[in-house]
């Protein structure tokens, strides 16, 4: 497989602020310190300049980023027309890089189902509103 790392989910946008594991617990303490209002607004202030202060202490702990790394190859290997021509790409790839090799692995051993729901999910979302998007999720999640 090929997993992504905490840097991984911040470069690809899955997440905000990277923080280290060990600091769990202090999060969770402020978290509960925090002087929450009724404001959306004001509590979305106060959780960011709370969750930087933990990233900023946190960024000498950040791995690398293997998107970021790869980001060529990934282009190039997923720049195709169809979902067919991408999986034949990615399954073609005979790099002697590790983490290629073991999402071309992944991709090998996965569902075409899987595959073809992720594809069509992934064109279809760019279309839709962040509501929009967590609504199909919710179908496929309880549908597929």
């Amino acid at each position: 497989a090929a997993p992504l790392n905490g840097h991984d989910a911040l470069v690809v946008g899955l997440g905000d602020y990277f923080l280290r594991s060990e600091d769990r617990e202090a999060v969770m303490e402020r978290l509960a310190a925090v002087a929450w209002t009724d404001s959306g607004a004001a509590n979305r202030v106060a959780l960011s300049k709370m969750l930087r202060g933990f990233a900023a202490g946190a960024a000498d702990a950040k791995p690398e980023s293997n998107v970021r790394k790869h980001e060529d190859a990934i282009a190039r290997m997923t720049d195709g027309d169809t979902l067919a021509e991408v999986v034949a790409t990615i399954a073609a790839h005979d790099g002697d890089d590790a983490w290629l090799r073991g999402a071309a692995a992944a991709l090998a051993g996965g569902s075409p189902t899987t595959f073809a729901l992720i594809w069509e999910l992934w064109h279809r979302a760019k279309r839709m509103s962040l509501a929009e998007v967590f609504r199909v999720e919710l179908i496929v999640a309880l549908q597929c």
